[in-house]
């Protein structure tokens, strides 16, 4: 049997994804050139550089922007009241997915049986805030073109979490429990709008915030996601975060699928 050689490929030091792809070569195959493998390797980091922008869309320090520009411009329409209820909300849904992470960092409280450690905070930003942006900035008369921008809203926040289970950040379990909760939110504040809607003059110009989802080091200004284990660790007292390691040895070894289960 012919020997097998391993080629590894690391992506760009800017691509906010730690992956590495392997390609295994089989010597005796000749149709196998090093232009296929280079071919090969390059599509695979393009792949993962288009789900690291799409997963950026629901970054905190992209998100945080927008919210502020949204809420702006609506409170400038006289739609103070939903406002306040957006807010409130997306505070309260914030929170919520907060928790099920101190929880699980701090104390191991997790779901085996749905590989489930923590609601996905980029699904739930982008389903919470991306749906009345778009409404808004697609504002008019026809109330469909508002719905328009809504449904388009929560795709792309189904497509960000469609891009966390993709880049093996969240699970399935983790990003639907986030889509629905971030819907939720999205549907109050839209529900709560009455009346004309005016945009102001950034309003054309608010977009291009977006464009930001672009710079793969964006979502490192706020790290999140090291805030959240600090305060789990100095909460818990623990001096290690647990891991989804723990959680599937604790579905391997068959104990309870939701609570607390012991770290290594």
């Amino acid at each position: 049997m012919a020997s097998t050689k391993s080629w590894r490929f690391t992506a760009p030091e800017n691509l906010s994804v730690n992956s590495k792809f392997s390609i295994r070569y089989n010597p005796g195959n000749t149709t196998l050139s090093s232009r296929s493998l280079s071919l090969i390797a390059g599509k695979q980091l393009n792949t993962a550089y288009l789900w690291s922008v799409l997963t950026h869309l629901g970054s905190t320090g992209l998100m945080m922007p927008v919210l502020v520009i949204s809420a702006t411009g609506l409170w400038q329409s006289f739609q103070k009241e939903a406002v306040r209820i957006w807010l409130i909300a997306l505070a309260l849904a914030v929170m919520v997915t907060l928790a099920t992470k101190v929880l699980f960092f701090g104390w191991g409280f997790g779901i085996s049986y749905l590989d489930f450690t923590g609601i996905s905070g980029h699904t739930l930003l982008a389903t919470s805030v991306l749906p009345v942006f778009f409404s808004w900035l697609l504002a008019s008369e026809e109330q469909r073109i508002s719905l328009a921008g809504a449904g388009f809203g929560l795709l792309l926040g189904a497509g960000v979490g469609v891009s966390r289970v993709a880049l093996d950040t969240h699970t399935h379990s983790e990003v639907v429990s986030a889509w629905i909760l971030g819907m939720a939110v999205s549907v109050l504040a839209l529900n709560a709008m009455k009346g004309t809607i005016q945009r102001p003059w950034f309003a054309r110009l608010s977009p291009l915030v977006l464009l930001l989802a672009f710079g793969t080091s964006t979502s490192e200004y706020l790290p999140t996601h090291d805030w959240e284990v600090k305060a789990s660790l100095l909460l818990s007292g623990n001096s290690k975060p647990y891991t989804r390691h723990h959680l599937q040895k604790q579905a391997k070894l068959g104990q309870s699928s939701l609570g607390r289960f012991m770290a290594d």
